[in-house]
């Protein structure tokens, strides 16, 4: 058997760490951060403890690199360095694009929140989240200042913990909450003042 390329040990590698990252996440969910183990993770992703500490140093570093992993997810399709100016059509754009995610991975983000609302995570993760979450909120608040916003922080805010709670709306009840016509509203009245 020929010795693995580079690029074939990186994509090994790639695997192992999503495959870690997954269990993590699964684990940390269900056992809540502080009484989870890394020897159950370990067990979840079927590598060895010694394994996951090649790739992550630490179970807090575990954990942000599972929060992280979520908001480059959910930030992919609006990289606010790539784009000189938030637009109609570019906020529109992400907005059904983060729906379609929810739909599409519903598992996925329903366990992600759960994570994310401990309150032992979120002191550990929030420096973390609000140097991610910043960027886009900037720029999303001068959209709303080039629209003639009275008060674009607040109407940025109002618009991202709407969006925030048709996501855990959808998640809370994901036979009967109406995604589609409520991301629809909310693109209609914030975004097309209609």
């Amino acid at each position: 058997m020929a010795p693995r390329t580079d690029k074939q040990l990186e994509k090994l590698k790639t695997k192992k760490q999503k495959a870690i990252l997954e269990a993590a996440l699964q684990v940390f969910a269900a056992k809540g951060y502080s009484s989870a183990s890394m020897n159950e993770v370990a067990k979840t992703a079927k590598v060895s403890k010694g394994n996951i500490y090649n790739y992550f140093e630490s179970k807090e570093k575990l954990l942000k690199a599972i929060i992280e992993e979520g908001f480059k997810e959910l930030f992919e399709f609006f990289e606010i360095e790539q784009i000189k100016e938030v637009t109609n059509e570019n906020l529109e754009n992400y907005v059904w694009y983060t729906m379609d995610s929810f739909l599409k991975k519903f598992e996925h983000w329903k366990v992600y929140f759960a994570l994310l609302m401990q309150a032992e995570v979120h002191i550990i993760v929030e420096a973390d989240f609000w140097k991610m979450a910043i960027p886009f909120m900037q720029g999303t608040q001068e959209y709303f200042e080039k629209k003639g916003s009275e008060n674009a922080y607040v109407e940025m805010r109002v618009f991202f913990a709407i969006l925030d709670g048709i996501g855990l709306n959808q998640i809370a009840d994901p036979e009967n909450f109406p995604l589609k016509e409520a991301t629809q509203m909310i693109i209609n009245k914030f975004i097309y003042n209609r």
